[in-house]
């Protein structure tokens, strides 16, 4: 597995203004098929190549300017380079590629010149060029227009037909489920039959492991074994639903799709990046599970649930982690394109963020859909106080705690409450400063010279000097009395500015035609002003004259009500909602300067500390909010943000809609956007979640692409199971517990997973499910294997995430483990864990050196055979080299060693009988269950037998 390409592929959408051009625009390729790269690597193109060379390169080195012969706007011109004579990449080697030396500012090259691109930039191309620089090929089919296209797809392509429950054949055969019967229909249709039913002792393994990630004890599998009862199989499947456990093993299969994480990701001044209520997330989804809540609802729930009734321990708060626990990008539209990617793809199979920058080009998704979606998400906003979960406010324990955050909470009031007091007394001494430069904003230096201004630029704050410029110039119409003056003056040139002045001011003062504030009037007259620099000064007292007037008479509010006449309308233009006097303490984070900002951060973040180290029993949503202000977005041309285009209207996409789409009025919109997606009569929702289920029964889902049910998917082989297990599931309340009953007390789960060759021959991918597919034990319950086995599992559930890595190694299961989604440990990656980076579709299955490595090598897993050799219950006691080796065989396999197996173990402990203190005097064996002298890493005979039985296929691997 290339692993840089792999982790590089999942950085989701890393950059806000780069945004990618339509192919009829340029970057077409006449070279390379897309046949020849994967649907994965053009998708890597289109998403993080495509917008950097349109934003950076194109201007310069596209198909109407190309700088030194080099031109970036298709693989073959890229392959051949420039005026210099070599390529400007070399496929498959990033290090020896020009285009790379020159964006990293490495080379004979700066590029692009006035900026460097980011490192996410760079290190996208960076393996782009190493995968071989995929790009699409140019279509020559002509496009039909988007609506035609909906309709085409909607009436033609498998996964958006409704979903209708197949003829079930064979009817006549009771014993069999309708799964069988459609299986054994496919299967006739190519001369096959099914295999044989597997043991006893392989079902219940196979069952353990599927629903609760946990192998079995001996006795378990003894008392399964010997159960005469015919239902003794289903009520094992009832049972093992019935345990906590199973919330934990199929709540990990749904973070992966949530893309679940403990850390926000890349952060700028070494901000904090934790997300120390992220667990609360996680146990919301074992939860779910074990209560078998209805996947609608949990749909409901995960986009809305703060627009739901919420129980007054806000429990079901928790479920907006979904959308929440994500990357928090630097740009804002990149967090909402992650947002949008989660629900559409996690829930529907639908890959809308593809539609970011030009319509789909692929799936009838237009651009504007995409925008519609994204103003349903950019209508939240993450509150600064999550709430809690419970009560734990009302619980002794927790009371320094609470203490010592609420004075954290006032030290930020107190600090805002000063500032705001500041900022009022700034705005009020430095009005007639900041009017001239309203005034004259390009004459700063003079403006210093005739010491107009108090203070050098730096220490007026341009947020305010913005708020002034845009309040005048949107207060014309309405204000016209007390500001044409200023309008007027600023349009006459510098030359005869003064003789140009008098003129107006005297025909104002002899006509009633414009209306001029006669306050304002009045000052002109007396000085009139010989530049704007003059102007703006003469404004600024004027205003300020009309403040220090009503603060002379005690500052009561109304303002207005202590003046008369025009006086009054002055005040009544500068106390206004929107006047820069009249500035809200809820707006004074626009207003501070850098240093406060910064004080401000250090007391948020130490805030953010101290919730990081709250004790066991503090839980808080991780929540979002519908903002106060409710907009519909629009359409960001090719992805920028700069570049607005038509109003998108908050509503959902086209193709899965009745023709008449209604727009979404709940505030934000998401929990209309829920319902769609959660209703029956939506032909993805439930096939999805079925397919995602069924992958994990068989190892191979029913649709290739667990994550992408477009046009590119074609039907599946087998779409009849799919379509009767997908109607079953909605008709029965969406109950995902009745879908595993259905799946695993089929006999097409229950076969035998041994090859056949006649089988083989005819389908040698088991796409007809001929046999189960004997699959690989994934980290999680193989670590937790490794766990119980020595008798040390912690199956405590819920609570924080605990650190997997280090010593004393954590006892508690996988999916506790921390996630750091910017720095992934390296033992995640080696066994293959869903990148946090966004919604993972299914896990890469890689057999690679460094799994056996570190089954061998590290500490984690010596220190279980030394723990196994300890615990294992009648181990130390047993007299012979029989009996223990059947008693670590009943521990680690749940079942006793054959004949075979026990000659292997007897002639290992044979040829280590010579190990330093193997054997005493008197042949009895010593040392089997101790710990090795302290510092000494090396494992005794023993221990290396148990460490060996760990190592092999049947403990790693299920049948």
């Amino acid at each position: 597995m290339n692993w840089r390409y792999s982790k590089t592929k999942l950085i989701a959408h890393l950059t806000g203004m780069l945004m990618m051009a339509c192919a009829s625009v340029g970057l077409a390729d006449v070279g390379l098929a897309d046949e020849e790269f994967s649907a994965e690597q053009i998708d890597f193109f289109e998403n993080k190549i495509r917008p950097v060379l349109v934003a950076n390169c194109l201007e310069c080195h596209g198909a109407e300017k190309s700088e030194s012969g080099l031109r970036l706007d298709s693989r073959k011109t890229i392959l051949k380079g420039g005026d210099s004579g070599n390529p400007a990449a070399v496929t498959g080697k990033p290090e020896a590629s020009l285009l790379l030396q020159s964006v990293r500012h490495a080379g004979d090259y700066d590029m692009p010149p006035n900026k460097k691109l980011s490192d996410d930039e760079i290190a996208a191309l960076a393996s782009w060029i190493e995968m071989g620089i995929p790009w699409p090929s140019e279509s020559k089919i002509a496009q039909l227009p988007i609506e035609e296209l909906i309709k085409q797809h909607r009436s033609s392509h498998w996964s958006f037909q409704p979903v209708v429950s197949p003829k079930i054949p064979g009817l006549g055969k009771a014993s069999k489920s309708p799964i069988d019967r459609l299986i054994e229909k496919r299967l006739a249709e190519n001369k096959l039959k099914p295999s044989k039913r597997a043991n006893a002792e392989i079902l219940i393994r196979r069952a353990h492991f599927d629903l609760t990630g946990l192998p079995p004890t001996f006795q378990e599998v003894q008392k399964f074994v010997r159960d005469d009862d015919p239902d003794a199989y289903r009520k094992l499947i009832d049972r093992l639903l019935d345990s906590p456990h199973y919330g934990e093993r199929w709540a990990r299969h749904w973070l992966d799709v949530a893309r679940y994480a403990d850390t926000s990701g890349y952060k700028l001044d070494a901000a904090d990046r934790n997300y120390p209520f992220a667990f609360t997330y996680r146990d919301y989804v074992i939860d779910a599970f074990n209560k078998d809540l209805p996947y609608d609802q949990f749909i409901r729930e995960q986009i809305a649930a703060d627009h739901l009734e919420v129980p007054d321990d806000n429990h079901t708060l928790a479920a907006l982690g979904f959308i929440t626990v994500g990357r928090l990008y630097l740009g804002r539209p990149e967090t909402v394109d992650d947002q949008i990617d989660v629900v559409t793809r996690g829930m529907m199979g639908l890959t809308v963020s593809c539609a970011r920058c030009h319509d789909h080009k692929y799936d009838a998704i237009p651009t504007k859909d995409y925008y519609s979606l994204y103003s349903v998400f950019d209508n939240n906003y993450i509150p600064s106080e999550l709430p809690l979960i419970g009560n734990p406010e009302n619980d002794e324990s927790f009371s320094a705690y609470f203490k010592e955050l609420n004075k954290l909470k006032d030290g930020i009031k107190v600090y805002r409450a000063q500032r705001y007091a500041d900022l009022r007394v700034h705005l009020e001494e430095y009005l007639v400063d900041y009017m001239t430069r309203v005034a004259a904003p390009d004459q700063e230096e003079l403006i210093q010279k005739q010491d107009y201004i108090k203070l050098i630029e730096t220490q007026l704050r341009p947020a305010v000097l913005s708020k002034w410029q845009n309040y005048l110039s949107h207060r014309i119409e309405t204000n016209a009395a007390e500001l044409t003056p200023f309008i007027e003056f600023l349009k006459l040139p510098e030359k005869d500015f003064a003789a140009n002045v008098k003129k107006l001011i005297e025909h104002w003062e002899k006509s009633s035609e414009p209306k001029i504030n006669k306050v304002v009037l009045k000052a002109l007259t007396k000085h009139p002003p010989k530049s704007k620099i003059e102007l703006g000064k003469i404004y600024g007292e004027v205003f300020k004259s009309v403040i220090d007037k009503w603060k002379s008479k005690g500052s009561k509010l109304p303002p207005e009500s202590q003046f008369k006449g025009d006086e009054r309308r002055l005040a009544r233009m500068l106390f206004s909602t929107f006047s820069p006097i009249s500035l809200k303490e809820s707006d004074l984070d626009k207003y501070l300067t850098l240093p406060e900002q910064k004080e401000i951060k250090k007391i948020r973040g130490a805030v953010v500390k101290h919730n990081s180290n709250a004790p066991n029993g503090i839980a808080r949503a991780m929540v979002l909010r519908d903002k106060e202000q409710i907009h519909d977005g629009t359409v960001m041309i090719r992805g920028n943000p700069g570049k607005r285009g038509e109003v998108a209207p908050k509503r959902f996409v086209a193709l899965l809609s009745p023709s008449e789409r209604p727009e979404f009025k709940t505030k934000s919109g998401r929990l209309e956007l829920a319902e769609n997606i959660a209703s029956a009569d939506n032909p993805l929702t439930a096939r999805v979640l079925v397919n995602r289920v069924w992958m994990h029964h068989f190892s191979s889902p029913i649709v290739d692409t667990p994550s992408d049910f477009g046009i590119r998917c074609e039907a599946p082989l087998q779409q009849d199971v799919l379509d009767y297990l997908a109607r079953d599931f909605m008709d029965h309340g969406w109950s995902i517990k009745r879908l595993h009953r259905q799946i695993m007390l089929s006999q097409t789960y229950c076969q035998s997973s041994k090859d056949r060759p006649e089988c083989t021959k005819v389908d040698s991918e088991n796409r007809l499910y001929w046999k189960m597919n004997r699959r690989r034990l994934e980290f999680e319950p193989l670590r937790d294997s490794m766990l119980a086995v020595s008798g040390e599992l912690d199956l405590t559930l819920h609570g924080k995430s605990v650190n997997l890595q280090t010593r004393p190694f954590s006892k508690r299961r996988t999916i506790y483990g921390y996630i750091d989604r910017q720095d992934l440990p390296g033992l995640f990656r080696i066994f293959d864990l869903a990148s946090p980076d966004q919604s993972a579709a299914r896990r890469t299955r890689t057999t690679v050196p460094q799994q056996s490595l570190f089954m061998l090598n590290s500490e984690f897993a010596m220190e279980r055979a030394r723990l196994l050799i300890r615990n294992t219950p009648g181990f130390a006691s047993a007299e012979s080299r029989n009996a223990r080796i059947k008693i670590l065989y009943r521990g680690i396999f749940q079942r006793d060693p054959t004949t075979e197996e026990m000659q292997i173990g007897m002639k290992f402990m044979e040829t280590e009988k010579t190990t330093a203190n193997e054997t005493n005097k008197d042949g009895k064996e010593q040392n089997a269950g101790n710990k090795p002298k302290q510092g000494n890493r090396k494992l005794t005979p023993w221990h290396r037998y148990a460490q060996l039985l760990l190592c092999t296929n049947e403990f790693e691997f299920v049948d």
